[in-house]
């Protein structure tokens, strides 16, 4: 039976990242391996794939705990342009 094979863009969801960042990844070795599967395809062994995100380690996202302070270009731009409700009609 032939081996399954995952293209980059499933591969690329699975981990939550983008195809390029998968891409560098398999260049620089830490990520799965990409293989040639045709003339003008590649793509990655599924049992290498399912085994990589298995062993990948669990980041941990903090909550937030207070609301994010307001960018820079937020307040220029409220500085700048009026609310829409004090505009007349």
């Amino acid at each position: 039976m032939a081996e399954a094979y995952y293209s980059d863009q499933i591969v690329a969801g699975l981990a939550g990242v983008s195809r390029q960042t998968l891409k560098d990844w398999a260049r620089k070795g830490r990520g799965p391996v990409r293989r040639r599967i045709g003339e003008r395809r590649v793509g990655y062994l599924a049992s290498e794939v399912d085994a990589w995100l298995a062993n990948r380690p669990a980041v941990a996202i903090p909550k937030r705990t207070e609301a994010a302070p307001q960018s820079s270009i937020d307040q220029t731009a409220r500085a700048v342009m009026p609310d829409r409700t004090e505009v007349a009609a």
